[in-house]
């Protein structure tokens, strides 16, 4: 499960995805983000050109929209998502990328749950592979929805936690926008992430709170809680 990440140099965005990506609004560093708060992703506009949009993080199918007997999904599961009733449809034709530098997991160390920031051990950005619904018509939610895919977590991060999302390849974010992929393709992708030089390092709890959204939260502590001063 992912349920907490961070994108703390948004400047690097154009760098990542390509330098005429589309989109002039100013993104602020995020250092917790949460589900159901509106945040930057990236998907096929109209030109065909990879374009910064902002949707809500809480995937809700259209057909759901129109009762409230549904509940916003944050993550898909890589190996249902082409069968489950309320992905199938997105993933054949409405998939996004989540832009990133870091998501958290929570771990128990003796009897005490710690929050571990994973990222990239140069600290760059990198994409989780989602999938998006436009809201329905009469949905109070303006903005629309989406969801993180996760599959099980690589060797060396799994004693952290047993899932994590998929990361993709550099590679493969104009392949994954295609909205003419074909499914095979698509299942390559989410194969095919880029797993190489993530590490897991201890953060201060000050995380837990998802009203804290600042520098602290990616505040390196030793297991025991302890602050590491470099």
């Amino acid at each position: 499960m992912c349920g907490r990440y961070s994108l703390t140099n948004p400047s690097k965005l154009r760098e990542e995805f390509g330098s005429d990506i589309d989109g002039h609004r100013t993104i602020s560093p995020r250092f917790n983000i949460a589900p159901g708060q509106v945040v930057p992703v990236i998907r096929i506009c109209q030109d065909g050109k990879m374009c910064i949009s902002e949707m809500r993080w809480g995937f809700l199918p259209n057909w759901a929209s129109k009762t409230n007997s549904y509940k916003p999904m944050i993550n898909a599961r890589s190996e249902s998502i082409f069968e489950r009733k309320y992905f199938r449809d997105s993933i054949k034709r409405q998939r996004v990328l989540i832009p990133a530098d870091g998501y958290y997991e929570w771990m128990y160390i003796n009897n005490k749950k710690v929050p571990y920031r994973i990222t990239k051990n140069n600290h760059g950005l990198f994409a989780f592979a989602g999938v998006w619904e436009r809201p329905s018509k009469n949905a109070c939610n303006k903005f629309p929805t989406f969801a993180i895919i996760t599959r099980n977590s690589i060797k060396n991060l799994s004693v952290i936690h047993q899932r994590m999302p998929v990361i993709l390849s550099q590679g493969n974010y104009l392949q994954w926008l295609n909205k003419r992929l074909k499914l095979n393709l698509v299942e390559s992708c989410l194969s095919e992430m880029n797993n190489s030089n993530l590490e897991g390092y201890p953060v201060n709890s000050w995380v837990n709170d998802i009203r804290n959204d600042d520098v602290k939260c990616i505040q390196t502590i030793d297991s025991s809680g302890n602050k590491i001063i470099n």
